[in-house]
């Protein structure tokens, strides 16, 4: 009950002192937010509990945000990546950036399953942390075999591979990071010690 009127006194006050423009983008931010939540199935208590969570374990939480801005920005590269390779003639490029999108692509879902379980207010499920482990490794076996799979040399695509490949390596090291500040390893996921590195 509280919950609901923290948020209609939110509506409240952001529609009587914000300008148009601001308020409509602030709303529709705060609308979508709390349609995500309801589709996660959050409740209040696994909401709590995250930023809680977020609060006492600064280590947790920044890596998170490492692994979020990396996902997004090889996300981003690859279609840099994949247009350019296309327009070069580089298809075994191409061909890498399919394997590397598919290595990004299963890291996100674990990722989104991970995070609608921590708002649900239950535990990530092992599954869904071995799953992001294998998608970041995968995406990163893809990018590192991208250079040498370049048959037309190109400065554009090569600068788009190398950030790529840092995209890539945030995303393994933020991931690492996530474990770690849980008290996890790769070990409890069921991988070898030496996964991410082999």
């Amino acid at each position: 009950m509280r919950f609901s009127f923290v948020v209609v006194a939110t509506f409240a006050l952001t529609s009587t002192s914000l300008g148009a423009p601001l308020k409509r983008n602030f709303l529709s931010s705060i609308g979508g937010a709390i349609s995500n939540l309801k589709n996660a199935n959050a409740t209040l208590s696994g909401i709590v509990g995250t930023v809680v969570q977020s609060v006492e374990n600064p280590q947790l939480t920044a890596a998170r945000l490492e692994v979020l801005k990396s996902l997004s920005a090889a996300g981003s590269t690859l279609s840099q990546i994949d247009t350019q390779a296309k327009a070069t003639g580089n298809s075994g490029v191409s061909t890498l950036v399919a394997a590397a999108q598919t290595g990004v692509s299963s890291a996100q879902k674990g990722i989104d399953n991970i995070g609608a379980a921590l708002v649900s207010g239950n535990k990530p499920s092992t599954a869904d942390q071995k799953n992001v482990a294998v998608g970041i490794k995968g995406a990163r076996d893809a990018v590192n075999q991208m250079p040498a799979a370049i048959t037309t040399p190109d400065a554009t695509l090569s600068s788009n591979i190398a950030s790529a490949q840092g995209a890539v390596q945030g995303l393994q090291t933020g991931g690492q990071d996530v474990l770690s500040a849980s008290g996890l390893s790769l070990t409890d996921l069921g991988l070898p010690a030496n996964f991410a590195t082999s």
